[in-house]
């Protein structure tokens, strides 16, 4: 049950209680459609109470059967439910955001009459940096791909959105190496195609490294014959080996023991660590869903075997750890 709005309007409840039992003094019981002593309703006997006069904008009171008003039924502005013809109420915007009313961002809120205010939604595109806009056309405020933590580039802003654009950014590969182990420590697992939005899902490995260790990843296939590719990310988050545009770092770099779509498809490469901490290593396969332009590599639905070997300093790893199955790299 919903409290009463104050002091005030509990003495105007009071009042109209007494003032609508002709019984006042009366010990009946419940139920008997007059308003009995310790009893706020009965039946349909209100006492002239309503939702209005207990501080409600509208509704309906109910009886309980112990002869106690309902307000449930009751609702006003102020109660953080956004009702009947109330724009809003608190926090809830009825799901509205400001793209709802055409703008590019910014923060709806609700005024105390419980009417959407758009004060705080801002406008992609009119020149002016407005609350929730890192930036508006070429006005960047200073930021560059090197103050975003990246190596060089050229940093963007959205047009739809007036957020910072890092896509054409440069990120450092970590510095190569040639050790390599005896391939006699495997890890065996299966990775998917990508999803029906195109999505590539990868099996995230964790190896704890130290800095300057010399790690060698291998990845061969097994049953389905896909073609394979990894990624490897330095502990210290801002360096890795393998994303390049088309995956080739680690991408097409020997024969597979069963061959794929061209005979090269497994990615083998030696980084060098950079910071120490848990180095991350994550497989997929390499295509586009079945039915993509004709020339693109199809992935092969269902599940793709593959063998993944890590060495470190040259000696066979032991201690890969599986995080992540089949999620997506962001």
């Amino acid at each position: 049950m919903r409290h009463l709005a104050n002091a005030a309007t509990a003495a105007l409840l009071v009042a109209l209680l007494t003032l609508g039992s002709c019984k006042d003094d009366s010990s009946g019981p419940c139920g008997d459609n007059v308003l009995n002593t310790g009893e706020t309703c009965d039946g349909s006997a209100f006492g002239g109470a309503t939702c209005e006069l207990l501080g409600y904008e509208g509704g309906d009171l109910f009886c309980s059967m112990d002869c106690q008003i309902i307000e449930d039924a009751c609702w006003g502005c102020g109660n953080g439910e956004a009702e009947r013809d109330e724009e809003c109420d608190g926090d809830d915007l009825r799901q509205l955001t400001c793209r709802s009313f055409g703008f590019s961002g910014g923060e709806l809120a609700c005024t105390e009459s419980c009417t959407i205010s758009q004060d705080g939604c801002t406008t992609c595109g009119n020149e002016l940096i407005e609350p929730g806009e890192d930036c508006e056309l070429d006005d960047l405020r200073g930021e560059t791909c090197e103050t975003q933590g990246f190596t060089g580039g050229a940093l963007s802003c959205d047009p739809k959105t007036c957020q910072l654009d890092t896509s054409a950014c440069e990120v450092p590969s970590m510095p190569t190496c040639s050790l390599v182990g005896t391939l006699s420590a495997t890890q065996m697992g299966d990775v998917t195609c990508p999803d029906e939005l195109g999505e590539v899902r990868w099996d995230w490995y964790s190896l704890p490294v130290k800095a300057s260790s010399c790690v060698h990843v291998q990845v061969d296939n097994g049953a389905g014959a896909a073609d394979l590719r990894a990624l490897v990310l330095d502990p210290g988050g801002a360096y890795y080996y393998g994303e390049a545009d088309d995956y080739s770092q680690l991408d097409d770099e020997i024969q597979c023991s069963t061959e794929p779509w061209n005979g090269f498809g497994c990615p083998s490469a030696s980084v060098r660590v950079v910071t120490s901490g848990d180095l991350l290593i994550l497989v997929s396969q390499v295509g586009y869903l079945v039915g993509g332009e004709p020339g693109e590599r199809a992935c092969l639905p269902g599940l793709a075997e593959y063998f993944l070997h890590v060495a470190v300093n040259g000696m066979d790893a032991t201690t890969l750890t599986l995080v992540k199955d089949d999620e997506p790299l962001l």
